[in-house]
């Protein structure tokens, strides 16, 4: 082959850019607009993510359908119906590898995580001979090679069902091994030409790709080297606390490729106390964007001008370029470099642009961004969720909730801000004068700030119609004072408990009583706190139940007792209205007490192995289970299966909700009631919304609870009338078993 055509191809190749692999540019741009959302859901390790993969195969198989047959496939008999599930899963398999070689910088035949090079500038190595030969001539060794493969392959195949099987890929030795052979059967000009093509594109081990300086300006390189740059600073501060014994924090700053050239920070702390807070945690987020964060990006802009800014904007040959109104969906990059296990190494892609647009506002999104709001008992790092931060200041806030989402706003507008202007707990929710006077009453800001973003999420649901009034917001109880209502009121409910106790002290033999004050939720395992006097949160001062609106004097004591345990699991309205509604289920059904009759207890069949483990355990309502990293994966696959099987044989295949023609309507697997029944698939979500405080992902958690609400409601409906769709009043009321002594 000449140099002159390898000097034609390489112009070519400067000139244009090449698509590796079966991709065209157009579905290369549509796999690309994927990507982001990809590389946020990849935070959690090993799982398959099945909401994702649904949508996208949806949009890519409208938007690409699969090709016509080929004229040898309709002469061979195929129709264009047949093998179309083979065809769609080899598409399908390349989507999936496409998203995972974009999504990581791994080392070379290593497959782990790329690091920087922070060592001395080395010499750039050159590919081997062979290497070099197959890449100059890529078109004419190609089908050489897949031509030799295919022969060997048949040569192997000796039955008709073996000569059916699909062609495997051709291996790596193969390949090297024809091209050896091929090279060392070229002329000498060849091998001149080879060793002057591989001193041309020698390889830098510092340029972070191969094709560095042919298809990647320095925007790019930087870009794949802040991808990078978070675990490197991870793997640093663990080194040097194994070899001198020292903690600490990094805390970069300068333009980000992937926000046109935007400034902004990263932090990553190392090192946690005993109840597993690091330094961002107990010095609060609030305070780390006041004194280090705004400070440094204002130094920051002294030192990169805008035009130089500009000039680190990540240019795609396909991606549209980010707007720069339009921040990620959760701007958090800070890393926690302990324990190795929880490493948040994955907020580092969020340097990645998400449009808030596009399939994020469906209802599962929607969903799960609610429940993932700061709860009323979280500690001062909540703050920031409700404080605006600037599009510059996105990925700034060290450890905040992930669906804690900041707004927009510009950092002008954050600097003519002050403090004393406005107070840090006013969210702007609707407030009675004699409410503000009991929030004033707190001794901090931070309370006030919790009770006010519950007050905020109560406007929405009143708003909604998922409640019918707002809870009122009570002052905190002094101890000792009490009003005299409330003594007449826990001296009736002690008289009630000792006319029961008889029959009620072996139940309640590890459990406290209505009238005691209400201790704070057990700390989660995971749960980060200080070392300083916990927080008690304001809404929990009083009983749960009057919270919810429900009159405590109208339930039996395990009622409250459950509602005073699943209250403080998750903040989010819709868990509180979920609460209420099960409170009138069970008041539907007369309140029956404990039992292990068939009437009164669900299936235990796939039910999670931790929900056994905690009832056989006495119930101890201090030693819940933590459903957490590792576990909530295993979890959340229990307990759909478990799920799955308490639903009528019409919905128990797709979860349907089509109330239409689909025979007896009856939820005799789910209504029950007492402690074994419907509030201990209560019990499993509240578990399952408290891991997701600190956990990265979904696990279909949204989901879930959609579908416990609307079965939920169905129960209730069908406790009102005894008929259900068009029905007629006697064809849905079951009839009762029949009586074994009649039978003969």
């Amino acid at each position: 082959m000449s140099t002159q055509s390898q000097e034609k191809k390489k112009t070519s190749k400067r000139n244009t850019h090449v698509l590796r692999g079966t991709f065209t540019a157009e579905e290369v741009t549509f796999l690309e607009a994927w990507l982001p959302k990809y590389l946020l859901i990849t935070r959690v390790r090993g799982k398959k993510f099945p909401d994702f993969w649904g949508p996208l195969f949806h949009d890519y198989f409208i938007s690409h359908p699969l090709p016509e047959l080929t004229p040898e496939e309709f002469a061979s008999g195929i129709d264009q119906g047949e093998r179309i599930g083979e065809r769609q899963a080899k598409v399908q398999k390349r989507v999936k590898e496409w998203l995972n070689n974009h999504s990581r910088t791994a080392t070379s035949g290593l497959g782990k995580r790329k690091l920087l090079d922070l060592t001395k500038e080395t010499n750039s190595r050159m590919m081997a001979p062979y290497q070099a030969y197959g890449c100059m001539n890529k078109k004419e060794v190609g089908p050489i090679i897949d031509k030799e493969w295919s022969d060997k392959v048949m040569s192997q195949r000796h039955t008709e069902v073996e000569r059916a099987e699909p062609m495997p890929r051709v291996t790596i030795d193969f390949r090297n091994s024809v091209l050896k052979r091929m090279l060392a059967a070229e002329p000498e000009d060849v091998h001149k030409a080879v060793d002057v093509w591989r001193h041309e594109n020698r390889r830098s081990e510092k340029d972070g790709s191969a094709q560095a300086g042919d298809n990647f300006d320095q925007a790019e390189s930087y870009y794949q080297a802040q991808l990078s740059l978070g675990r490197t600073m991870q793997v640093i501060l663990e080194n040097i606390q194994k070899q001198s014994g020292m903690i600490g924090f990094f805390t970069l700053v300068g333009p980000r490729p992937m926000y046109n050239g935007e400034l902004g920070t990263m932090t990553v702390f190392h090192g946690q106390n005993q109840a597993g807070s690091d330094f961002g945690d107990v010095y609060t987020a609030l305070k780390w964007r006041e004194h280090v964060d705004e400070p440094l990006l204002k130094f920051a802009s002294t030192v990169f001008p805008p035009s130089v800014c500009q000039s680190f904007a990540r240019r795609s040959p396909h991606a549209p370029a980010p707007s720069v109104t339009m921040p990620p969906a959760s701007g958090l990059s800070t890393i926690a470099a302990l324990p190795k296990e929880d490493i948040r190494e994955a907020d580092i892609l969020k340097l990645l642009p998400t449009d808030k647009d596009e399939e994020s506002d469906d209802e599962e999104e929607d969903l799960y961004n609610d429940f993932m709001q700061p709860l009323g008992d979280t500690d001062a790092s909540a703050l920031a969720a409700d404080i605006p931060a600037s599009p510059s200041l996105q990925g700034c806030e060290p450890n905040l909730p992930e669906g804690a989402q900041a707004q927009d706003e510009t950092m002008e507008h954050l600097q003519e801000k002050a403090v004393s202007e406005s107070p840090t707990w006013d969210n702007g929710a609707h407030i009675t004068p004699d409410e503000r006077r009991v929030l004033m009453a707190f001794p901090s800001d931070i309370e006030r700030t919790n009770i006010m973003n519950i007050r905020l999420r109560d406007c929405q649901s009143l708003e909604a119609g998922l409640i019918e009034e707002l809870p009122p917001i009570v002052a905190k109880p002094v101890p000792g004072e009490e009003k005299s209502s409330e003594r007449k009121k826990k001296k009736q409910i002690k008289s009630k408990e000792v006319v029961a106790s008889d029959d009620t002290a072996q139940r309640r033999s590890d459990r406290h009583k209505v009238s005691d004050p209400i201790p704070p939720p057990p700390p989660s395992p995971s749960k980060r706190s200080d070392n300083s006097t916990p927080i008690v949160t304001p809404i929990l001062s009083h009983v749960p139940s009057r919270a919810l609106g429900i009159d405590d004097d109208t339930i039996p004591t395990w009622v409250e007792e459950f509602i005073q345990h699943l209250y403080p699991l998750c903040g989010d309205a819709l868990w509180h209205s979920l609460l209420a509604k099960w409170v009138d289920l069970e008041r539907q059904l007369g309140f029956p007490t404990k039992g292990r009759g068939k009437a009164q207890m669900l299936s235990i069949t796939n039910r999670p192995a931790q929900i056994g483990v905690w009832i056989n355990s006495n119930r101890p309502w201090n030693d819940i289970p933590h459903i957490g990293p590792g576990v909530s994966e295993d979890y959340s696959t229990s307990w759909w299966l478990w799920w799955k099987l308490l639903q009528p044989e019409w919905r128990s295949l797709d979860f349907s909700r089509d109330l239409r023609g689909h025979g007896d309507y009856n939820w005799d697997e789910t209504r029950k009631g007492s402690q074994n029944g419907f509030g201990i698939v209560l019990l499993s979500l509240g578990w399952w919304f408290s891991g997701l405080k600190t956990s990265k992902g979904k696990w279909g958690c949204a989901r879930a609870m959609e579908d416990v609400i609307w079965v939920l409601d169905q129960m209730l409906a069908s406790g009102q009338s005894a008929s259900l769709g068009k029905r007629s009043r006697g064809e849905g009321v079951s009839k009762p078993p029949p009586s074994k002594r009649g039978k003969k």
